[in-house]
């Protein structure tokens, strides 16, 4: 079995305030503040599925369901 190429959970900030359902601006604020991890991709920040996946299970663990889509 082939192993899955890991540019295709590279996600753009966009795609992570749909999937968090927060703003945008909001996804950049969590990601200068260190709460979810980034890669810097020239002036762009992208951002890798399973950090964000993490970043929802850890969220969902500590404050509760809801808290997953609160914005910073």
């Amino acid at each position: 079995m082939e192993a899955p190429d890991p540019c295709q959970t590279i996600l753009t900030a966009a795609e992570v305030a749909q999937r968090l359902k927060v703003s945008k601006n909001g996804v950049h604020i969590l990601a200068r503040a260190g709460r979810l991890p980034s890669l810097k991709v020239g002036h762009c920040r992208r951002f890798v599925l399973e950090d964000v996946i993490a970043y929802c299970r850890d969220r969902a663990g500590t404050t509760g369901p809801a808290s997953a889509t609160q914005s910073a």
